[in-house]
């Protein structure tokens, strides 16, 4: 399993406190390339 395997920077989330904060906007990006592998067994 791969997430973001381009390992692009993107804005997940972002939050703009307008004028009376002085214009400050607060950005969340999304997680970087990520691999994993899961395994299951049952018996």
């Amino acid at each position: 399993m791969v997430r973001n395997a381009t390992d692009k920077q993107h804005i997940a989330n972002m939050i703009d406190f307008g004028p009376g904060f002085g214009n400050l906007t607060q950005a969340y990006y999304a997680d970087p390339r990520t691999f994993g592998v899961s395994f299951s067994a049952r018996w």
